[in-house]
């Protein structure tokens, strides 16, 4: 896979050269450069493999500066959340999130302060959990419940996805004594289990029976 995404990387840049000196990189390249940081993130992080990484989101942000985007594009913040799962694998919990805040700020002011927007989900998934790790109640629920109206709003109700979501926002909010909130945000958990169980929309079901048990243990 990663030998792959680099041939994929040289043919495009090769496709895509620019026409003289003073030309700016082509863009197209951007998406290349991201496939080949996704599969790099996923494969061992060892030191010289993060600095891989970090050399190309590099180069990305150099192409989108050349270009005049000055505050990067969404490529280049999804690359951003994927270098934050680096850091967490190497125990680097608050850059981790501190990459992850910065990004999703500068992800609003290019969505126009869309909180719902679908571009928004992988990286408030991931800065909701460190949130969540990291005790700090308030950020996670908020960041939750954006995520919860984005899983309903893109994907439907009757999703697995959107049960797992509102059990951890149950959970946040169980942590910050917010019991009523919680309460109710479980049980709506626990209607939407039994929609997905109609609509025979379970993935794993062993997978899923964990998660249902952890929403009644909570409630």
């Amino acid at each position: 896979m990663l030998s792959m995404a680099t041939k994929h990387l040289e043919i495009v840049e090769r496709s895509n050269k620019p026409s003289s000196e003073d030309s700016p990189p082509s863009l197209f390249v951007l998406d290349a450069l991201l496939q080949l940081i996704s599969i790099q993130c996923q494969v061992n992080t060892n030191g010289s493999r993060r600095d891989e990484i970090t050399a190309n989101i590099e180069r990305m942000e150099r192409i989108c500066g050349e270009n005049g985007i000055i505050d990067g594009c969404q490529l280049l913040h999804s690359a951003y959340t994927m270098k934050s799962m680096t850091l967490i694998k190497d125990e680097r919990v608050s850059d981790a999130l501190k990459l992850l805040e910065e990004t999703y700020v500068n992800q609003l002011k290019k969505l126009r302060n869309d909180k719902s927007h679908p571009f928004l989900e992988q990286c408030i998934s991931q800065m909701a959990l460190l949130q969540k790790v990291t005790q700090k109640t308030e950020d996670a629920i908020e960041s939750y419940t954006n995520l919860a109206k984005i899983k309903e709003l893109y994907y439907g109700e009757a999703t697995e996805s959107l049960v797992i979501t509102l059990k951890n926002l149950g959970a946040v909010q169980t942590m910050a004594n917010k019991n009523e909130e919680a309460t109710a945000t479980l049980e709506r958990a626990i209607t939407i289990v039994r929609k997905v169980i109609d609509q025979k929309k379970v993935k794993d079901q062993k997978v899923f029976n964990q998660h249902v048990t952890e929403i009644i243990f909570l409630l």
